[in-house]
């Protein structure tokens, strides 16, 4: 991976001192036919007769050049040669940098997986892909110990009236005052997109079973890119939601399929019981183009563990539970 980005960082100052000697072409292929015009000029000056001004003579005619005005169109016309050279090598150095971009983050990728050293509760399960994301570089997500990488990460989270609970210290929080489970899920999804480029994309559902059971932000029309203004409105609408209402998820996965892109990956976190029936329309929806993968988070003790573990199978992603649960002692 160093080699990597010593080959990126080559190119890329490579780049920059070509880009400096395009300009100076540039301005050259610029320079010289505007001082041949003033040459012209001043040459008509000359002949136009005594006394008689620029304006005696009716018109020019210079249809002979002497060999040193020979001498700069030939110039001219090898400098916009080499312009056009250099812009063609632009274009093919550009396409380098973006490969080597995709292998080193590839490589960071590999190293996170291997190394587990992105923490979070319960451990690093490890990396669902989704090698068929259709544009751009990848990025890697973790959510509660699970890393998927993508460039559109959707999340669906349940907002229902049993979030309000406390989460169980036993999972991890230590000496940290109780948290419940909705704030546990909006602190992992604040470190989450913290960790985000800004040419990642994300989507945020909340969901319940109220006259209202979805819920997004007003400013999230589509797909919203992780840049800092971006990661600061989500957490500050998350601040403002009150969990209400039974768990009713289906709502949530027919609008994140119905954007016009699709997502890479979807985070899905609940702590509750839904119709047995919705892991197969999910499936119905995610088999209507390329395949999406589901993570799934079962949130306490409550959660339907062997639905959550479906959904995710069939889509080829990861289930874990939170807390984990504790190994029987003898």
């Amino acid at each position: 991976m160093a080699s990597l980005r010593e080959q990126l960082d080559e190119l890329r100052e490579l780049r920059r001192r070509r880009n400096l000697r395009k300009l100076v072409l540039l301005g050259l292929a610029v320079s010289i036919p505007f001082h041949l015009m003033i040459i012209a000029y001043l040459a008509s000056y000359r002949t136009g007769g005594s006394g008689s001004g620029p304006d005696a003579g009716d018109g020019i005619e210079f249809t002979v050049l002497s060999s040193s005005e020979l001498e700069e169109l030939q110039q001219e016309i090898e400098l916009e040669d080499a312009v056009t050279s250099e812009l063609e090598l632009d274009e093919s150095m550009s396409s380098m940098l973006a490969r080597l971009d995709d292998q080193i983050a590839a490589a960071s990728l590999t190293e996170l997986d291997v190394s587990g050293s992105m923490a979070s509760p319960g451990g690093l399960v490890g990396f669902s892909d989704s090698m068929k994301a259709d544009s751009g570089l990848l990025g890697s997500a973790s959510f509660f110990g699970i890393g998927s990488r993508g460039r559109r990460f959707g999340f669906i989270i349940d907002l229902s009236t049993s979030m309000r609970n406390p989460i169980s210290r036993s999972g991890g929080i230590g000496s940290e005052p109780e948290l419940t489970k909705f704030d546990l899920a909006v602190r992992q999804f604040s470190q989450t997109i913290g960790r985000l480029p800004d040419y990642v994309q994300v989507y945020m559902l909340l969901f319940a079973g109220s006259l209202d059971s979805l819920k997004a932000p007003a400013f999230q029309q589509s797909w919203l890119s992780m840049n800092d203004r971006n990661k600061e409105r989500l957490m500050a609408w998350l601040s403002e939601r009150v969990p209400e209402g039974s768990t009713e998820p289906y709502k949530a996965f027919q609008r994140i399929f119905s954007l016009r892109n699709r997502p890479d990956v979807i985070f899905f976190l609940t702590d509750g019981i839904f119709d047995a029936d919705v892991p197969d329309k999910i499936a119905s929806l995610n088999g209507k183009g390329r395949r999406v993968v589901i993570n799934t988070i079962a949130l306490g003790g409550g959660a339907d563990l062997a639905t959550l573990e479906k959904i995710a199978r069939e889509s080829g992603g990861q289930c874990v539970r939170y807390p984990p649960r504790r190994e029987a002692t003898p």
